[in-house]
């Protein structure tokens, strides 16, 4: 933050957290279009979501914080050896990342369920198709906007950054595509071992596939878009050979 000429202090703050939820209600609603098309759940919500359905839904979490429990498991110690960094306190933050997450998942559930559950999307290829071409969009917005605040990030996402700072050349839209097709990938072999059952509506379908390639495309499009307008909002000016790269 010392490379902006005008640091704007506490009213920095006050932005990146409004930002920070605005980005979370983006990409939480997303990830619940993906769960109520009927056309497969959102690619990164694979792997937590075939484990509820191994455990009979005995898990109570609820849906979102069922989600991203798993993965403060699954990525947050990850992360740490990515970084080749001793466990430190500040890696809670992650935790709240995924409540956060959570909670506003479970939210949104309250409201996207009833109504889409209304219109029987099973019933239309087209409802379908809208909802996770939605859930894309809204995905990828939401992650554009809230990595950018700088706060409490999603273990996932967290993961992502680590890679990115092992190695720099790698962008984070293609990081996400290939997080999010790993988490596919593990979800098919947990559904096949315990459930013998590769594919369904209600786990991985065909939307899951799609939403495994375009939410990180989708991310990579509009960064690059509202990235500056939003650091220049957070922090102030950006330097003349900042602003020009």
């Amino acid at each position: 933050m010392g490379k902006y000429k005008n640091y704007k202090g506490p009213v920095s703050y006050v932005w990146r957290v409004l930002f920070f939820a605005i980005g979370q209600l983006f990409l939480t609603a997303g990830i619940c279009l993906g769960k109520v098309s009927k056309f497969g759940v959102s690619a990164g919500a694979s792997l937590p979501n075939i484990v509820n359905i191994i455990t009979n839904g005995k898990i109570t979490l609820g849906q979102g914080m069922t989600y991203f429990f798993y993965f403060f498991i699954a990525c947050h110690y990850l992360t740490i050896l990515i970084k080749k960094q001793k466990w430190s306190w500040l890696y809670l933050f992650e935790f709240a990342g995924a409540l956060i997450t959570g909670w506003f998942t479970d939210l949104n559930m309250l409201w996207i369920a009833p109504i889409a559950n209304g219109m029987h999307p099973e019933n239309s290829i087209a409802l379908q198709i809208m909802f996770i071409v939605l859930s894309a969009l809204f995905q990828g917005f939401g992650l554009a906007i809230y990595i950018d605040t700088d706060l409490f990030p999603n273990p996932p996402e967290a993961m992502m950054m680590a890679l990115q700072m092992w190695n720099p050349k790698w962008k984070l839209s293609t990081l996400k595509i290939a997080t999010d097709s790993t988490y596919v990938g593990i979800s098919l072999i947990l559904s096949f071992i315990f459930t013998h059952v590769l594919f369904s509506q209600d786990n991985i379908w065909i939307g899951t596939v799609f939403l495994a390639l375009a939410v990180g495309k989708v991310m990579g499009f509009l960064r690059p878009i509202v990235s500056p307008h939003l650091k220049k909002l957070f922090y102030g000016e950006a330097p003349a050979e900042e602003a020009a790269a």
